[in-house]
């Protein structure tokens, strides 16, 4: 009689913090162990982090840390077998729609969306799906090779040769990420395959971690923590030591039995060369360099301390609170402009001009598109679509190259021409007056109904756009600002400088 292997044991721990600068946690994280999936599966990991605000990141997260595994486990009981990344695509698509879904049905949450990483694991394989900046490591022989690229701007620079890895860790714009889940009606995933081995160790974190803590120390922590647990804890506790910026999430997994084995000190634990970026090959094995064995220094004492004994808590967690809502027959289009422009209606205009997106534009590129999002161009000339929802970043696809502006700088915009202009949907000019750094209102018949919009507030204006709720977006600087247009309070007697008809 032919006898069947145990399976390797895989322990789990898990922990989420909402961290010292927020008020609300928008992660979610899902855990899912192979008797939960009848043995079809030794386990499911999930981390989500969400997006929006008020808006319902939290919400969104959470749609997707219920929707993917369950989407899982139901093809499972139709597909026993099927293959990993087959699992994941079709279970990010059903996530993506059920998200989209929501955020078009209801105006309070028009914002939402969510990154996503996901670990499955069979039988010894590995397989990863993401979208977005949360990110999955794996630390094998006291090495930490990043098993994910993050879909942001900075990163597809590191993929176009114009920037180094290093550069982008310390980057400004690295959170401007190009991908989400719940932003449009699919969604592209990135997958990959990888063999384990007993000793693995994995982490699915959201950025929150990542911003705070280095790599070295993600791996020492790793490498030294003789529980995922307490990996968990003390990889949260040191995020939030070096300053708790953002919700932080951290789930790590260990394959079989613990190998007490830690890198020389004077060799980072990080692999840098690993080929990660394109480890996107059905059988994908992380790097395994052996460690050097000569124990220097601190190396004795630490690996007294890896003897200790192992607990057998087993930390198992189900799935997440399963939200109840409603999906429309027929998907509903996001952000198309209503049928009767709000700027037909008396307009008055905030008094501030707010930053959109921090990361110096061309001062000759900017435009409105039929779903509400902006066209705008890098100083490289990369035309890129920006929603002032969600404040997602994407690159335009198709044709989205133009010549490099020679009179726009990283540090300084040039205005070159008297004034720059614009219409509305329902034919108002709006006319930049560079020298008074302010913009002016013009009725179709050459009225002018507002002046000094944006006065103290604009240091450089040279390009502008309006959305048909009026609300004023302009290139300042070489930066994209915002003013906030609202309705006009009922006046008795003459017509405000700053209110619109």
């Amino acid at each position: 009689m032919q006898t069947v292997a145990e399976p390797i044991p895989i322990r789990i721990g898990c922990r989420t913090d909402v961290g010292h600068k927020r008020e609300h946690n928008e992660d979610s994280f899902a855990v899912v162990d192979r008797a939960a999936l009848n043995g079809l599966l030794d386990c499911v990991l999930l981390v989500a982090d969400g997006m929006g605000g008020m808006g319902g990141g939290d919400v969104a997260s959470r749609i997707t840390a219920h929707t993917v595994p369950e989407t899982i486990h139901q093809l499972l009981q139709t597909s026993p077998h099927e293959e990993l990344v087959s699992l994941l695509l079709q279970a990010f698509q059903a996530a993506n729609q059920e998200v989209f879904t929501r955020r078009a049905d209801r105006i309070e949450q028009r914002s939402m969306g969510t990154t996503c990483v996901c670990a499955l694991i069979r039988n010894g394989t590995l397989a990863i799906a993401h979208v977005g900046d949360s990110r999955a490591y794996l630390l094998r022989h006291g090495r930490l090779s990043l098993l994910t690229a993050d879909h942001s701007a900075v990163w597809e620079e590191i993929q176009a040769g114009r920037m180094t890895r290093e550069e982008a860790e310390a980057n400004r714009y690295r959170h401007v990420i190009t991908r989400a889940i719940g932003i449009a009606p699919d969604v592209e995933v990135d997958t990959s395959l990888h063999s384990l081995e007993v000793g693995d160790v994995l982490l699915l974190c959201s950025d929150g971690l990542t911003t705070e803590v280095t790599e070295r120390e993600i791996a020492q922590i790793l490498v030294s923590s003789t529980d995922p647990q307490e990996a968990c804890n003390r990889l949260i506790e040191s995020a939030l030591n070096h300053g708790g910026s953002d919700n932080v999430t951290a789930l790590v997994a260990r394959y079989g039995p613990m190998r007490p084995l830690l890198p020389p000190e004077e060799e980072t634990p990080t692999d840098n060369t690993a080929n990660w970026r394109y480890a996107l090959t059905q059988e994908t094995v992380a790097d395994s360099k052996p460690v050097s064995k000569v124990a220097r220094g601190w190396v004795v004492g630490t690996l007294l301390l890896l003897l200790i004994a192992l607990g057998e808590a087993a930390w198992i967690y189900h799935l997440f609170v399963k939200l109840q809502h409603a999906r429309p027959s027929q998907p509903v289009v996001l952000l198309q402009p209503p049928s009767k422009p709000a700027v037909f209606e008396p307009l008055s205009y905030a008094t501030v001009a707010t930053k959109q997106l921090d990361m110096p534009l061309r001062n000759d590129v900017l435009q409105i598109m039929p779903n509400g999002d902006l066209l705008v161009a890098t100083l490289q000339g990369k035309l890129m679509d920006f929603n002032p929802q969600t404040h997602l970043l994407r690159p335009v696809p198709v044709n989205a190259q133009i010549p490099s502006s020679p009179e726009t700088s990283a540090k300084k915009t040039k205005p070159t021409a008297h004034f720059y202009l614009t219409l509305d949907q329902a034919g108002n000019r709006y006319q930049i007056r560079p020298d008074l750094r302010c913009i002016e209102k013009f009725t179709p018949e050459g009225t002018r109904v507002a002046t000094n919009i944006g006065k103290g507030a604009l240091v450089a204006p040279t390009c502008l756009a309006v959305a048909p709720s009026g609300t004023i977006y302009v290139i300042d600087n070489g930066r994209l600002k915002s003013i906030q247009a609202y309705p006009a309070r009922p006046q008795s007697s003459e017509l405000s400088t700053s209110q619109a008809r």
